[in-house]
This record gives structure tokens, sequence and C-alpha cells, in this order.
């Protein structure tokens, strides 16, 4: 008999057809429309302007794993906006150079992703350690219906890579579950300002999801403080949060790995229950 927590994870597999979570998630590619009380239209702009020339930390090592899946990566791959068969699913972990030898990330990836895994790794090692160590497990997925990224239970679950969503989708990971967004220091610093830093923020916060608007502001602030640029627009409008987000993030972002801090793994599938339950892997 399958253990109850692969029963449970496979009756919500439901063979790979998953409805998508509520659209209030986190979600890059929804795009609420908002106030016009912002500074630029589109953030991504950072990109180009000097966010792919931040360096990516090497790696050490690839480890293969054959025998076994997290089971939040079945579950993700079950989502009917991915539908990765787990037989196609690949699991690795990674040893960065920035970290100590015994520290790996663990990484799952559809073989049918647009991205490889190479470009996957590269993305993940432009984070500060002491951002990545507050991640748990890095997904990549395609989809043809729509791009960007999600953060989920300290997961970055992406199907689009580029340097601003996967720094946007990690500081929501860094915010540890609202612990800065959600602070009384930043509520205060939106009420004081009169504008949000971007479109997307702006229409988050309509909604009053102000995570959104912080982990924008967080993109920026690693933007400045990494490449020494600065963005090219009057900011003195949301100069409050600003200086919030800088207080609670800038310096801890620069620090060394602290094993303390690193995201503990969850429970993990073995692929030959999986297999014994009827479901290739």
């Amino acid at each position: 008999m399958l253990p109850s927590l692969l029963s449970l994870l496979l009756l919500a597999h439901n063979v790979l057809a998953i409805p998508n979570p509520s659209p209030k998630a986190s979600r890059l590619e929804k795009r609420a429309p908002g106030a016009q009380d912002y500074v630029i239209q589109d953030l991504w702009i950072l990109n180009e302007l000097g966010m792919r020339n931040i360096p990516s930390s090497p790696i050490r090592r690839i480890n293969r794993w054959g025998t076994k899946i997290p089971e939040a990566c079945v579950y993700e791959a079950g989502l009917s906006k991915h539908q990765c068969p787990l037989d196609q699913l690949d699991v690795f972990a990674v040893s960065f150079q920035d970290a100590p030898e015994d520290m790996d990330w663990l990484f799952c990836r559809c073989r049918d992703a647009k991205h490889s895994e190479g470009e996957l790794i590269e993305e993940v090692g432009r984070l500060p350690v002491a951002v990545r160590q507050r991640v748990r497990y890095i997904m990549l997925f395609t989809d043809d219906h729509e791009l960007g990224a999600d953060s989920s239970g300290n997961d970055l679950i992406m199907r689009e890579l580029n340097p601003c969503v996967i720094h946007h989708e990690a500081g929501h990971c860094f915010d540890d579950n609202g612990s800065r967004s959600g602070s009384a220091e930043f509520r205060a610093a939106i009420q004081k300002d009169t504008c949000y830093l971007d479109s997307y923020s702006a229409g988050a916060a309509q909604e009053e999801v102000f995570a959104e608007a912080w982990a924008q502001v967080f993109l920026l602030q690693q933007f400045m403080n990494r490449t020494g640029k600065k963005l090219d627009k009057n900011l003195d409008c949301m100069e409050n949060q600003l200086a919030v987000v800088n207080s609670q993030s800038v310096a801890s972002s620069k620090k060394p790995f602290e094993k303390a801090l690193k995201r503990k793994w969850g429970g993990f599938i073995l692929r030959k229950d999986l297999i014994k339950s009827g479901v290739p892997a």
C-alpha cells in the first residue's frame, strides 16, 4: 500500500490536471492594471541596464537524483499550466562556490522547458548567497499560455528566465512570509509616499498586496547596489519605500552564507513508489 501522503499527492496530481491556484497568488505574469501613480511602466528594463551583467557564482558540482522527487515538485508538475510527466522531470542538486562544499540547492526541471539546465543554474547563481539561501527548491517548466514565475512556500517556480524575474521572486523568499513587506514600517512608508515604483506594484497595491511593491523595490535596490548604476528617474515620490527596504534588506543581503538560515528541504517521494502506483516516473 502506498504511504498516505503519496496517495494524497497522486490524488491531487489527478493525471497532471490540477487546476491553477487562485489568481491572487504572487504571479509576475498576471499584471493587474494599476493607478497611474508610479515612476516607470515596466521595471524589466533593468535587465538591459545591467542586471544581465551581474556575475553568477561558479559551481563545484551537479549531483543527479534518479530515485526520488521532492513532494513540492510532484505537486507543481501536476498543475494544469505545467503538465510535466514525472518521468520527464529531472532532479539535481547544485553546489555553488560561494557556499560551503556540503551545501546544495535542489532543482527540478522539466525536460521540455525552453531554457536549458545551464541557463537555469546561471540565473540562480546570480542571486546573492544570502538571498539564495532563503530559497528551498528551484523549478523550471514550460507553459505556452503564460510566462513568468511564482514563489510558493519559499520555492522558485520558473517558466521564463531573466535576472529581474528571478530576483523579484527570490525577494519574496527573502521577505520571509511577509515579515518585511507586512511590517508597520513598510506600510507607513507607502502611506507617506505619493507613488509606487512601477505599474505592477501599483496594480498589486490596489488589492492590498504590498509584498509585490516590496519585492520590486528590493529588485531595484539589488540593481543599484550590485551594478553601481541608478535608474534614470526621479524617485523622490517613493523615498520612504526606498529607505525602508534599504534598511530591511541591503546590508543583510550582502552577508556571507549562514547555515542556520538555509531553507531546509521538505519530504520526498520515491520514483519506485510512483511507478508502483501506475504513474510513469
